[in-house]
């Protein structure tokens, strides 16, 4: 099975589109990081949000609509 994961984070202070991502990777790789809450797509449309801090797997209320036009 195939899924799509994904992972966001707000930011409000980065001068071009290279320099967000550079941070969100930063953060992603900080040992001291926080950053542990995905969200999982399988290939029939499920969502799922994941926390791997908290180990839990819960099924999204996000709509499909709504994940599509972010």
């Amino acid at each position: 099975m195939a899924y799509i994961v994904t992972w966001e984070i707000d930011d409000f202070d980065s001068k071009s589109p290279k320099e967000a991502a550079e941070k969100a990777l930063e953060t992603m790789r900080d040992k001291d990081s926080c950053a542990t809450r995905f969200d999982v797509t399988e290939e029939d449309g499920t969502h799922y949000d994941v926390d791997l801090f908290y180990d839990t797997v819960e099924l999204s209320t996000m709509s499909n609509n709504r994940r599509k036009n972010k």
